[in-house]
């Protein structure tokens, strides 16, 4: 858990400042109509000085970050720097801080999850969200910096080959991915498993069936070889060289329950190769009687803030 701590001298000149501002706010209130214009004036500057004031006061007054937990107690920061607002504070003081102390990670390390019992090993599989949820439920590991901290760095280590990604109940198992990216890989899905790469199966190869010969052995399957065609001038089927491509774009609608396969055939084949790959999206997400769209829907709200952040356009039809 982390607290915030202020400091006696900080906390003692935001007190002086919260009482000024409401001496001022009272005065406006019960002596509005009274006041002149230049009285209403210079009441409404204050206020405004005074309301700034608070906030850069709030800011100075906590100056101690402190992270408790069971097995080590309590441990502190001290803050040295002290912006404007709380919003700057939080972004662009308290968040540094905690990354560069490793109170809190934008990835997970190979090392942190063998730390705290995170690797599958054989006969025993790890559930994906399990892993995702240790690090923001208990205080004896790092906190995460969201989603992104876990799926990304899981992604990284199966294409690295230190584990699988499987999906399945637990005991059973229908894809297995090893050394290649998992296609909409979601930290908080149930059926996304971390098991030992030795499980996953071999690839299955056809066999040839055996022969009633005299000496049960298989014979190879006879070699085929396509008959020449000829080439005759002017006729269009001479060899033409190798076309070679700046780009290519693909588009189009896609249903829902097919969606994987873009990253089968698209993505993940060219990304794989070092292509570099520019990804347009366009979502129209429909109303329904039975689930109507409305701005007090965390869907919706999560929905238009991943787009801010994503810097994606945001069009609401009434």
């Amino acid at each position: 858990m982390l607290f915030l701590v202020s400091s006696e001298i900080g906390i003692g000149k935001l007190n002086s400042d919260i009482r000024e501002y409401l001496a001022c706010q009272k005065i406006n209130l019960e002596y509005h109509s009274q006041l002149e214009k230049d009285q209403k004036d210079e009441i409404k500057k204050r206020l405004e000085e005074g309301s700034k004031l608070c906030e850069s006061s709030i800011v100075n007054a906590y100056s101690i970050l402190v992270k408790y937990s069971v097995k080590n107690g309590a441990e502190k920061l001290l803050i040295k720097q002290f912006k404007e607002s709380i919003d700057s504070q939080i972004n662009n003081v308290l968040i540094p801080l905690l990354k560069e102390a490793e109170w809190l990670l934008d990835a997970v390390g190979l090392n942190t999850l063998r730390n705290n019992n995170l690797l599958p090993t054989i006969g025993h599989p790890v559930k994906v969200k399990d892993i995702f949820e240790a690090f923001l439920r208990f205080d004896d590991k790092p906190m995460i910096s969201g989603i992104d901290a876990a799926s990304k760095s899981l992604q990284r280590y199966c294409i690295n080959g230190e584990f699988c990604i499987a999906t399945g109940d637990g005991s059973n198992f229908t894809r297995y991915y090893l050394k290649e990216p998992v296609p909409f890989f979601d930290v908080t899905d149930n059926t996304y498993w971390l098991v030992d790469k030795s499980l996953k199966p071999a690839t299955n190869t056809p066999t040839v069936p055996e022969t009633g010969g005299s000496g049960g052995e298989t014979p190879a399957p006879p070699e085929i070889n396509d008959p020449e065609v000829p080439t005759i001038p002017g006729s269009g089927n001479e060899f033409d060289p190798i076309k070679k491509f700046k780009s290519i774009t693909v588009s189009g609608k896609v249903p829902l329950e097919r969606y994987t396969e873009l990253f089968n055939y698209f993505i993940t084949p060219f990304a794989m190769s070092g292509n570099k790959i520019d990804i347009e999206v366009s979502f129209r997400i429909n109303s329904s009687s039975s689930s109507p769209i409305d701005e007090s829907k965390q869907q919706y709200k999560s929905a238009k803030e991943a787009a801010k952040q994503l810097k994606l356009d945001f069009e609401e039809e009434i």
